[in-house]
């Protein structure tokens, strides 16, 4: 037997159809969306590592790598070499100096940082060449000359002592010197000149007056070596001869004479 719904019992029936598939769609939308978040938090988290910071290069040098001032300068045998320094412009620093041919004086060290130091051993006149490296491997290359010198040598005969009659005028010079670096400057470091005469260097002149008297002078070469020199006199008066007599004898022959003089 059939029967007819009004229009109001049809409205609510179409409702609740649709609460129906609303409830539906919202129960397997938050399914999902719990599916969706348990996954995510039971999915293990991706750390990525460190990446080492690099380490910090030289910054290159816009200019070419060039060898600016060599300022050597002559040595002498056992005296210290004043230092200097060999300088280096452009590339990148730190610079690096070497001998790289030729022939370095004996005793004098080429460091590293371009100084120049030491005391020559041996005499003679060397040539070299030097090389400086910058820290990207670029090298430049110059040359080099050291003239070293002998040892400064000196004699001193009047050391000890020297005798000498007063009034001597050609008995003046007491010392030499030779070798070294020339030329050579002279002082006086103690004693004092003979009254009455003059001094030059090593010698003294005019004629010694009688006395004992001493002197030291400093010997200095261009190069500052430098070595002292010493003299001591005995200035003795000249013999005086006294007359014993006079001598007159006629009777003999020959004639003869005997006379006895003395000196003081």
């Amino acid at each position: 037997m059939w029967t007819s719904e009004t229009g109001h019992q049809a409205v609510s029936r179409a409702w609740r159809a649709a609460a129906a598939v609303c409830v539906v769609l919202l129960i397997g939308a938050c399914t999902l969306g719990t599916n969706t978040l348990r996954n995510a938090s039971t999915s293990p988290e991706t750390s990525a590592s460190p990446t080492p910071s690099p380490s910090p290069s030289p910054s290159p040098s816009p200019n070419p790598l060039a060898i600016g001032n060599l300022p050597f300068h002559n040595g002498e045998v056992g005296l210290a070499y004043a230092a200097i320094n060999l300088t280096a412009s452009g590339g990148t620093t730190p610079y690096n100096w070497t001998v790289a041919a030729g022939t370095y004086p004996p005793g004098l060290v080429l460091a590293s940082d371009g100084t120049v130091s030491g005391t020559s051993t041996t005499s003679g006149n060397f040539s070299f060449t030097v090389s400086v490296t910058d820290a990207q491997g670029q090298s430049a290359n110059g040359t080099g000359k050291i003239t070293v010198f002998e040892q400064m040598t000196t004699t001193q005969p009047c050391a000890a002592k020297c005798i000498i009659g007063a009034g001597c005028q050609k008995c003046g010079g007491f010392a030499t010197v030779g070798r070294g670096a020339s030329p050579y400057s002279y002082r006086i470091v103690g004693g004092a000149v003979p009254p009455g005469m003059t001094w030059s260097a090593l010698s003294v002149g005019g004629p010694f007056p009688a006395g004992s008297y001493s002197l030291s002078v400093q010997i200095t070469d261009a190069l500052g070596g430098h070595a002292t020199v010493n003299a001591n006199w005995s200035i003795y008066s000249p013999a005086t001869l006294n007359k014993g007599g006079d001598c007159i004898d006629t009777t003999s022959t020959p004639t003869t004479c005997a006379v006895r003089w003395t000196y003081s």
